[in-house]
């Protein structure tokens, strides 16, 4: 089997596309949760065993901790995002140029 510079390149970029969903995901929850968290004496964490007020927890602002990440996952989308975001500028250099129209160069 022959090497495709352009597979290897859709390739990469397919996995630098999940990576960035993983890393957004993670981020937007966090930020959600910061942005609740300004007015915090009307949040409640839900799916937990800690109990909550009846007044806070009818406020209607929590936090979901299933959709929260751990500090390892959020080390490892960004990890992630970094080596694929990689592998996507190196399979771009081996695409020769004359092989390149049409195709993207990687960006953030």
């Amino acid at each position: 089997m022959s090497f495709d510079p352009i597979s290897t390149y859709q390739e990469a970029l397919h996995n630098f596309t999940d990576a960035t969903r993983r890393v957004e995901a993670c981020v937007n929850t966090i930020i959600d949760a910061a942005h609740k968290l300004q007015d915090w004496k009307s949040v409640c964490v839900s799916n937990t065993s800690i109990g909550f007020p009846a007044r806070v927890a009818s406020s209607g602002i929590s936090i979901n901790a299933m959709d929260w990440p751990t500090a390892e996952q959020l080390a490892q989308a960004l990890a992630s995002w970094h080596v694929t975001r990689s592998a996507v500028h190196n399979a771009w250099l081996m695409i020769p140029g004359d092989r390149r129209p049409g195709l993207q160069p990687p960006s953030d």
